[in-house]
């Protein structure tokens, strides 16, 4: 019976976004969070335990959690509009482009990684618009009924959809022989992963993605969507990551350049994962 609460509740507040027009609903969904959130104790206490090695000062902090909230309310009420963006590409502007027209050109797979960072769901939005459309792959959430609807809401900003699991796995690796670019989050605590640095503390990191890259020659590329005014992003794809490196090295790469973009702007990210905890083999072997 709670699931199909949930479920309904989920259906119903993503109907009621959808009516509005998408400026109001992302608006709303920032107030929403921002007065709500901090209600959510326990979400409200991991944030503020990640946040307070980079940020020490207490005020600092709490405007920061407060900024933080609005973000991604914003972000979640942006989700059920994501084909306004696509028919609207003045709201979002992009750097990089040669690097996307190299990804084209080379007519070979490649990973293309960002964080839980501004709103990462333009990426593949503008990759599309530049003609590399994208394959996501991503962790469900794990209500089934809620895992389904956001599927529905993230289809039209990617070529397809991977979910985490064996079956996605299996997938992920056709796609890549295949010759498919893909789209992934690497900033999310990895229980099967390597401790390495991440904001300065030893994080579990997956090796995996680096693995993947030197097993099909193919790039890693950064890319990050920064939030820059109500409805606005500015999305840049970076060089590919050096592949002379060790599969260690390279995701050590990878967490420097993610933590780079959480300093810059740390209301931006999501605080509120479990980023620090001890993972439970840390040096399990990796593919």
């Amino acid at each position: 019976m709670k699931k199909k609460l949930e479920g309904a509740a989920f259906y119903g507040l993503v109907a009621a976004l959808q009516r509005l027009p998408p400026h109001r609903a992302s608006t709303l969904g920032g107030w929403l969070a921002q007065h709500g959130g901090p209600w959510l104790f326990s979400l409200q206490r991991v944030a503020e335990e990640n946040m307070k090695p980079l940020i020490p000062c207490l005020r600092e902090r709490k405007q920061c959690l407060q900024a933080m909230w609005y973000h991604w309310g914003c972000v979640a009420a942006e989700y059920s509009h994501l084909a306004y963006f696509i028919d609207h590409p003045h709201l979002i502007t992009v750097s990089g482009q040669e690097v996307v027209e190299e990804l084209i050109r080379d007519q070979k797979p490649a990973l293309v990684f960002s964080a839980h960072w501004g709103n990462f769901q333009m990426i593949p939005i503008v990759a599309a618009r530049l003609g590399l459309p994208l394959v996501q792959f991503y962790r469900a959430p794990n209500h089934p009924g809620v895992a389904e609807r956001f599927r529905t809401l993230i289809q039209p900003s990617v070529e397809k959809i991977i979910t985490k699991g064996p079956v996605g796995t299996r997938q992920l690796l056709h796609a890549f022989a295949q010759g498919s670019h893909l789209f992934m989050l690497l900033d999310q605590y990895a229980q099967d992963g390597l401790m390495l640095p991440f904001l300065g503390r030893a994080s579990a990191t997956v090796l995996a993605p680096a693995a993947l890259c030197r097993k099909f020659h193919c790039p890693l590329v950064p890319a990050r969507a920064e939030r820059t005014g109500p409805m606005q992003f500015h999305v840049t794809f970076y060089p590919p990551l050096a592949e002379n490196k060790s599969d260690e090295a390279r995701m050590m790469q990878v967490n420097d350049l993610m933590s780079s973009w959480i300093t810059q702007r740390p209301e931006q990210w999501f605080w509120i994962h479990k980023r620090w905890k001890t993972p439970f083999n840390p040096m399990k072997p990796y593919p």
